[in-house]
């Protein structure tokens, strides 16, 4: 499932390095890797992935977090955590 993070042909694949985890995405028209990097987070970022429309604290603040190689990315709004679009990092 892993791949070498040099070549994004192909939508779908994942790779990673160190604690950072990217998939080949199909984003404004270009094929190119989307990755999330957990180490940069926000203090107030929880350590585990968050659960949809949970209570939190600080609005405006995104997350990234590592599911199984591929990246997910949360914010903090105003009615909880929702999932975020995929930002390059």
């Amino acid at each position: 499932m892993e791949a070498s993070c040099e070549t994004c042909d192909s939508i779908d694949l994942v790779c990673g390095y160190g604690e950072v985890c990217c998939i080949c995405a199909n984003l404004q028209a270009q094929i190119q890797w989307v990755c999330a990097d957990p180490a940069i987070n926000d203090p107030g970022c929880p350590e585990a992935e968050p659960v949809a429309a949970q209570p939190c604290q600080d609005v405006g603040v995104t997350c990234n977090y590592c599911d199984n190689g591929s990246p997910k990315n949360w914010s903090c709004e105003a009615t909880g955590w929702a999932s975020a679009e995929f930002r390059c990092f």
